[in-house]
């Protein structure tokens, strides 16, 4: 980022502002929507561990602005080997983002897993599209009430016969599928989906966090370079552009055929 003319520009009082927002958005999702203490507690040490690491930066920024040996350039070439120093030693907060959001899909695949069939594969498969064939002849909306019973009452068949439909017909809407599997996983797995949503929480914030460190230390002291759109070249052979065109003889002459009175 850019060096003002205090030589060496402080850079880690917005990093550290945002690391603090992020501890109290924490804070509020565990008491507010009962957040996974264990998620939570995951990602409060990363965001320790990253404040930590811009405090020492803001004491050696410090340091070098008080160094009178120093010159201005020899400061500037120090904060930069500086951050670009920090800026590798938090490359562990996009590395734990990532684990947290590949965390977070395979929970929700795992709570929203269609059931495996119980006995025999093959005879369940048949027993499946029987159920889809009866259910064919019925609207819309009976099937929706079907879905939504075979779900609250673990009727394992109806439910796989419905949404792992092998054909897509989509004998009820797949929105209205999503929402009553969701609606059942918060009310029969509750810990496993508070644990679910803390984890995409967690890894959206530690992202945002990421992201910021990247913006304000990946580039720091170095001049953006933006592309030249390409000139235009035109070919005037020499001519005068401000010169009235010549007049044509053949444009003078009167069409065959033509009188004037």
């Amino acid at each position: 980022m850019a060096i003002t003319g205090n030589i060496v520009a402080a850079i880690t009082p917005s990093l550290r502002g945002l690391i603090q927002k992020i501890r109290e958005e924490f804070a509020v999702h565990q008491e507010v929507q009962d957040g996974d203490a264990d998620v939570i507690e995951s990602g409060l040490k990363t965001l320790n561990l990253t404040d930590g690491v811009l405090l020492a930066l803001a004491k050696e920024e410090e340091l070098i602005q008080a160094d009178e040996d120093s010159s201005d350039e020899g400061k500037r070439k120090r904060m930069v080997k500086a951050v670009a120093q920090t800026f590798a030693d938090l490359g562990f907060v996009q590395k734990t983002a990532k684990e947290k959001s590949d965390a977070a899909a395979q929970a929700k695949q795992k709570l929203e897993a269609i059931p495996k069939p119980s006995g025999d594969p093959v005879v369940a498969r048949f027993d499946e599209w029987e159920v889809r064939e009866r259910l064919r002849a019925l609207l819309q909306p009976e099937r929706m009430t079907i879905f939504a019973q075979a779900v609250a009452n673990k009727n394992i068949v109806i439910r796989r016969a419905l949404e792992n439909d092998p054909l897509h017909e989509e004998l009820i809407p797949r929105e209205y599928v999503e929402r009553v599997i969701q609606e059942h996983t918060q009310l029969t797995e509750g810990a496993q989906w508070q644990r679910f949503q803390t984890l995409l929480f967690v890894s959206e914030r530690l992202t945002l966090l990421a992201n910021a460190l990247e913006y304000r230390l990946g580039n720091y002291g170095t001049t953006p370079m933006f592309p030249t759109p390409p000139i235009g070249k035109a070919d005037l052979k020499g001519q005068d552009t401000q010169a009235s065109p010549l007049k044509s003889k053949a444009a003078d002459n009167a069409p065959a055929g033509a009188s004037f009175q």
